[in-house]
Formats: structure tokens, sequence, C-alpha cells
């Protein structure tokens, strides 16, 4: 109803304005009328380009202000705060609009429709703009303060945050230089071992170097051994056949020595019955030497063909125990190297005494 108002009140104006002006186009009355009521039937489209046209041969102020009024009343906001044409009032309320319904922008299009409210109290004393500026300025105040608030909190979370992101630095340069400390020592640790390491490794060196060449006298021993055992081996199968040669004699020694032996007894039986005849020899030799000299001194008394019978006798005598004397020592000499051959072997350097 107050658009009503506001449009008939509009064509008063206008009506008017032909009146006192002189103008009496009927048409051009006609035309607005006709706008109008297209704009009251909510037919805005058609109300406007009824409106253009009157603008294209009557560049009338209140005309473009109908064309502003009708986008206001289809609540195509943004096409009022669009459009050049003046009214602060109108273009105020859209802003605000235009702001309860944009959060991100809202801050922007309500201090532009605050400035659009102050440009339309400077030329209207209408209280209702000033009571929309002072909502709008509320309005902003509050949001004002709740993003205060907002932020407020948020900085007071911040803090928080950054309290407690500063005791986790804190503990965390604590962890560091423990940390660091820890790492130095281990650097020295690890520095120290590095050198030990290295030494080791100089030692392993030597000692593989060492080892080579042990390897290698080793290896040379080895084939000095080697070729050794080869010669043992050689030596042993020569020792073996001489053992066996050697076994061989021995067994013909031990029945060479139970020969001898048996010789042996033979001739210690022998040299007894030397013996014994040797006794009876010289018992006999006494004996002959007894009667040589009583023939010696028969001789002295007999006749001289006595003496030479007597004579021969003696010599016969005398050859006779010689030859048992010689005898006798061959015997003794012939037991005395049998004797002699029981300890030492002349035969065979290797043999072992056999007796």
């Amino acid at each position: 109803m107050k658009n009503k108002k506001i449009i008939a009140v509009t064509a008063l104006i206008i009506s008017s304005a032909f009146f006192f002006n002189g103008i009496s186009s009927l048409k051009l009355y006609n035309k607005i009328k006709n706008a109008n009521l297209k704009v009251e039937k909510k037919d805005f489209e058609k109300g406007r380009e009824e409106y253009n046209s009157i603008l294209k041969t009557s560049p009338i102020e209140e005309i473009k202000n109908n064309i502003l009024k009708s986008f206001y009343q289809e609540k195509k906001y943004d096409d009022v705060v669009e459009i050049q044409y003046k009214n602060g009032f109108l273009k105020g309320n859209s802003y605000t609009y235009l702001g309860l319904q944009s959060k991100e922008k809202q801050k922007e299009l309500l201090d532009k429709a605050l400035n659009e409210y102050k440009e339309a109290m400077k030329e209207s004393q209408d209280i209702n703009i000033k009571k929309n500026y002072e909502i709008v300025l509320n309005m902003l105040n509050n949001q004002q303060n709740k993003d205060n608030d907002q932020k407020d909190k948020q900085d007071n979370q911040q803090n928080k945050d950054n309290d407690q992101k500063d005791k986790q630095d804190n503990q965390q340069n604590k962890d560091n230089k423990q940390k660091d400390k820890q790492n130095n020592q281990q650097n020295k640790d690890n520095d120290q071992k590095d050198k030990q390491d290295n030494q080791q490794n100089k030692d392993n060196d030597q000692k593989d170097k060492q080892d080579n060449q042990q390897n290698k006298d080793n290896d040379q021993k080895d084939k000095q051994d080697n070729q050794q055992n080869k010669d043992n081996d050689q030596k042993d199968k020569q020792d073996n056949q001489q053992n066996k040669d050697n076994d061989q004699k021995d067994k013909q020694d031990n029945q060479q020595n139970k020969d001898n032996d048996q010789k042996d007894k033979q001739d210690n039986h022998q040299n007894k019955d030397n013996d014994q005849k040797d006794k009876q020899n010289n018992q006999q030799n006494k004996d002959n030497d007894q009667k040589d000299k009583q023939n010696k001194d028969k001789s002295e008394s007999a006749p001289p063909s006595q003496m030479t019978t007597q004579k021969l006798s003696e010599e016969d005598m005398k050859k006779a125990e010689i030859k048992a004397i010689l005898k006798r020592l061959e015997g003794n000499e012939k037991q005395s190297f049998k004797n002699n051959e029981r300890f030492i072997d002349i035969s065979d350097d290797n043999n072992s005494n056999k007796w």
C-alpha cells in the first residue's frame, strides 16, 4: 500500500508539473499511468519498458526513481545498487539486504548502506532513513563486537596455543641440547672408535701381510714336507725292504748262532778234552823229563852206542811235545775267536747284538 501511495503521489506530482508548466499532452500522461498500473500489478518488466520509453522523449527524474523503485519492489537488490539513478534510502536498504545474505562481504555492503543513508539524510529529514541508518550502524557495531570477541577468543586460544608451543619449544630446545650433548659425545665416541678402527685396520693389514707371508712360508714348508714325506715314504719302503732283508738275515743269523752254539758246546767239550789231554801231556812231559833225567844219568855211565840211541829218543820226544803245545794253542785261538764273534757282529753294520 505504501508503494502504491508513493506511485500515486508521483503521478500526481508529474501531472501537476505538466499542468503548471502548461503541458497538456494527454498521451504522456496515459503512458505514465499505464506504466504505473503495470508496476502495481507486479508486471515490473513491462512497467520498466514503459518508463524507459518515456525517458527517451521526456527525461523526467521521477521516472528514473520509479524504475529504481520497481527493481526494489521486485527484490532485485543487485539491480537497485547497480543502477545509476539516485535514491539513497532504497539503495541503502538494498545494500543492507545483500549484506545480510553474504557473510563474506557483509561488512563491505553494510558500510555502503551507511554511506547511502548518509547521502539520503542530506536530502531528506525522513525519520525512517535515520532509523535504518542507526539499525545498520548497530548491526555493524554488534558484528564488530562479535568479531572482536571472536578475535579475542581466537587470540586467547592462539596465546594458549603459543604458550603451549613455547613450552613445547622450550622442552624441545632442552631435548635438542641434551641430544646435542649426546650427539657430541657420540661423535667423540665415534671419532675414538674410528681411530681405534683405523688402528685395528692397520694392525689387521699388518697381520694380513704377516699371515700372507706365513701362508707363503707354510706353502713352502708344505711343499718341503710333501717332498720330505715322499722321501720318507721312499725311505720307508727301502727300510721295510731292508727290515725284510734284516729279518731274513736275522733268521739266518739265529740259525747260524744256534749252529755256533752247538759248535761252541762241541768246542768246549773238545777244549775240556784238550785240557785233560794237556794235563796228561804235561804229566807225560814231567814223566819224560824225569825219565830223561834218569836216562841222562844212565847215559853218562853207559857205553857210547847206548848214548846215541838214547839221544835220538829224546829228540823225538821234544818234537812230540812241541807238536802237542802247538795243537793246544791252535785250539785256544779258535775258541777265543768264536767268543769274540758273539759280542761284536763284524758281518753287517745294521745287525744288532745277537748274543
